[in-house]
């Protein structure tokens, strides 16, 4: 699912940029025409100008710089913007002494020409849901002299000093995921399923594997590593640049999906590998080769079976860490390998009754063979370990009342540590903790405003972005030491509207929830009620951004309704028993949840007409939806489900058995998660609900018949519902003037249905 990959921000990358080609703001002055000399009066602006202004800017990201390198010189960092309206994006540079931004490169300075982009590249782009023009990926050497791009299938490289561009590594096949070493001197990359190796400066390319086909690839990561365990890479560089280390994906058993064409029924079907629960993985190995070429060395991981490598580190102070999870995800085991023999060392087991966490971002090894920082769970709530070499723990570090998110880097010394912590839930923070001492403080920004990392801590400087809920944000480059701050330039749009969002706990469990009531909201009077929901795993709806909850103010006006959010238990940052309380119970936990939370809303604020709430939601939040709609028509009067897992025998392995097991071991919990039996209940024929089912037919993340499927038993069961198919869709509806119909079909769906006027 997308809800981790939705809400980190690379992987900020994941969800950030999507193709736009509309004006920008709509915002403008207009002037009375019964007198020429009369005062100018500002336009009000509407729900329609911001919901215009959303889409021309993509939630206001277009304009907003993003994916952040920090340069060893200590004042400068490299990132990636766009200039609206333009979506083309462009590689900056930003300087903290000075205050000074100076645009690098883009893709008219490399004269690329045409060319197709990779069957791979193509993969991960729809992985992060990325659809950007221009530069999409760029790396640099530590000092940002040179910058490594690739462009149409082509690789090339920048040199910012003398301000030319050479194309390295030229032949047959487009290039993929081009890394350079550590010492800036050689490239490694992936054409046509197989790994090469050239030097920066150009000349011979190396093919260090043979025999890459759409089968078998070789420093490609499959598509489990990239959709469900956040790793993108298939290959990586030794510290000292010498070794490659890089992965074999096996794919000859993997089951293969059809995505036909309605529109071209003369052309072949899309026949992705897309292995389903309880069906073949495809099979992986990992080995070292020289960067010279020779032969592989295959790295034994030992008889105990492991599914899934979801984590491999290689860096200087440390061997290559590999972090092993079973089937189910519920055992795992970190590993150090041998480069020189393959052989393979267990430093540390994992074990959970529900699933092991999985973070990139570690291990951390530390300097002067100081051990190794980790994250766990197991005290109850995630906190940071400090455990020597062999992994014997040697420290846990408490933050009470906190929760580590991630960690984003160690001081040069190892003595400090930096992570992001949750606070509440909706706020985040940045603590720096003292590795000696287990002392700590606030880096930042204190206060109702929340703060995260987007770039890690090093050479004394990182990035962060500060929100708050009167839709504030800002993106700035800091001292570690917190002697210097500037705020990184930004392009983006300003927003024409502000979200009238309130922050709400409730009930028991201090739920913690966002109501956003119309910006022209009479107090005293009744509205209906727009729950938008995900409710799955890994993702957080209520967030203390006011900017967050703009495409909700657009709803709340065009309804004249109040909408909810809302993450009740089964959501990150809130402690372990929290998180994992929706183990073997999609569907039900979270529906049933938040329908109470719902009521006791309706009671606190009488405003909320209980009589007329809706649901809406995409990917899991349209599984909700359908779910919600059906189960709970005492709560819920209508709902709009986007994308949504119908049957979860039908959806991938690693995030289906993760939470709800093997279909062979867990059957029930996959009856019970499905809501092809709910269609068939006296609850749902007693109360029938309409139900707005929307889904793009070339979705290959959440496929097109999962809809077709609850399409079928809903009309053999006579229940209410309307279609919605919009052709040619992924997971993401990039298409301006299909995206504009999903909206206005939701805005008419809840009108007619809850009882309001237009």
């Amino acid at each position: 699912m997308t809800g981790k990959h939705l809400h980190r921000e690379f992987v900020t990358i994941k969800r950030m940029l999507i193709k736009i080609s509309l004006a920008a703001s709509l915002v403008s002055l207009e002037a009375p025409a019964f007198a020429a000399d009369a005062p100018k009066t500002e336009k009000v602006a509407s729900w329609q100008d911001l919901r215009q202004q959303l889409r021309a800017t993509r939630n206001f990201r277009l304009g907003a710089p993003f994916n952040f390198k920090i340069l060893n010189d200590g004042s400068r960092v490299l990132y990636q913007k766009t200039t609206p309206p333009s979506t083309a994006a462009a590689v900056y540079a930003f300087n903290i002494k000075d205050g000074s931004e100076s645009k690098l490169l883009d893709a008219d300075m490399l004269s690329a020409g045409e060319g197709p982009v990779s069957a791979e590249e193509r993969a991960l782009r729809e992985r992060l849901r990325l659809m950007t023009s221009g530069i999409n990926f760029f790396a640099s050497d530590p000092s940002g002299r040179y910058i490594l791009t690739p462009l149409k299938g082509k690789l090339f490289v920048w040199d910012t000093e003398l301000k030319k561009a050479s194309e390295i590594a030229k032949g047959k096949g487009s290039i993929f995921s081009p890394k350079m070493s550590a010492d800036a001197a050689k490239v490694a990359f992936v054409r046509e399923s197989n790994l090469y190796v050239t030097a920066l400066a150009g000349g011979a390319v190396k093919a260090l594997t043979k025999g890459g086909s759409e089968e078998k690839s070789f420093g490609v990561a499959e598509f489990i590593a990239q959709e469900e365990l956040e790793r993108t890479d298939g290959f990586w560089w030794s510290p000292d640049s010498k070794t490659l280390l890089y992965e074999e994906v096996d794919q000859s058993r993997v089951e293969r999906l059809s995505i036909a064409d309605p529109f071209r029924p003369d052309a072949e079907p899309q026949r992705p590998f897309y292995p389903r629960p309880g069906k073949v993985n495809a099979k992986t190995r990992f080995g070292f080769v020289s960067a010279s070429g020779g032969a592989t060395t295959w790295i034994d991981f030992g008889s105990e079976e492991f599914e899934y490598v979801s984590t491999v580190r290689w860096t200087k102070n440390g061997p290559p860490t590999f972090l092993l999870l079973n089937r189910l995800q519920n055992k795992a085991r970190l590993v150090s390998a041998d480069p020189k023999t393959g052989k393979t060392k267990i430093i540390l087991r994992e074990e959970d009754k529900a699933w092991v966490e999985v973070h990139n971002s570690i291990p951390i090894w530390l300097a002067d063979g100081q051990g190794f920082l980790w994250l766990s769970d197991a005290s109850g709530s995630r906190q940071l370990e400090h455990r020597d070499v062999n992994g014997k723990l040697l420290t846990s570090f408490v933050l009470p009342k906190l929760q580590v998110k991630d960690i984003q880097g160690v001081s040069e010394d190892s003595k400090s540590v930096f992570v992001e912590v949750a606070v509440d839930g909706s706020h985040a923070s940045l603590i720096r903790i003292n590795l000696n001492d287990g002392s700590f403080k606030t880096v930042g920004a204190e206060g109702k405003e929340t703060v995260s990392a987007n770039s890690k801590f090093e050479y004394g400087l990182y990035v962060a972005r500060e929100t708050s809920v009167d839709g504030s944000d800002k993106t700035y480059l800091r001292s570690i030491d917190g002697k210097a701050e500037k705020i990184i330039p930004s392009a983006a749009a300003e927003p024409v509207l502000k979200a009238n969002v309130s922050l709400q706990t409730i009930g028991p469990d201090q739920v913690q929830t966002a109501i956003v009531r119309p910006s022209n909201f009479v107090k005293g009077k009744k509205y209906p009620v727009l729950e938008r929901a995900y409710g799955g795993p890994s993702s957080l709806m209520v967030r203390a951004s006011g900017r967050a909850y703009l495409e909700d103010q657009v709803m709340a006006d065009a309804m004249d309704a109040i909408i909810v959010r809302m993450d009740t238990r089964g959501t990150p940052d809130r402690g372990r028993e929290w998180e994992k309380a929706i183990s073997r119970k999609f569907g039900s936990l979270p529906v049933n949840e938040h329908a109470e939370i719902l009521k006791l809303l309706c009671k606190q604020f009488p405003e909320l007409d209980e009589n007329r709430i809706g649901v809406f939601g995409w990917s899991y939040g349209g599984y909700f939806t359908a779910y919600a709609v059906l189960a709970r028509p005492d709560v819920y009067k209508a709902g709009v489900a986007g994308a949504p897992p119908v049957d979860w025998l039908d959806y991938d392995t690693a995030y289906t058995e993760r939470y709800l097991g093997l279909p062979t071991t867990d059957k029930e919990a996959y009856e019970s998660a499905s809501i092809l039996p709910l269609v068939k209940s006296e609850k749902a024929k007693k109360s029938p609900r309409p139900l707005l089912l929307i889904h793009g037919t070339g979705d290959d993340n959440v496929f097109f018949f999962n809809s077709l499927k609850l399409v079928d038993e809903m009309e053999r069961q006579a229940l209410p519902y309307e279609f919605l198919p919009l052709m040619g869709m992924t997971h993401i509806v990039a298409d301006e003037a299909l995206d504009s119909r999903r909206f206005e079909r939701t805005l008419e769906f809840f009108r007619r249905h809850l009882g309001t006027k237009p």
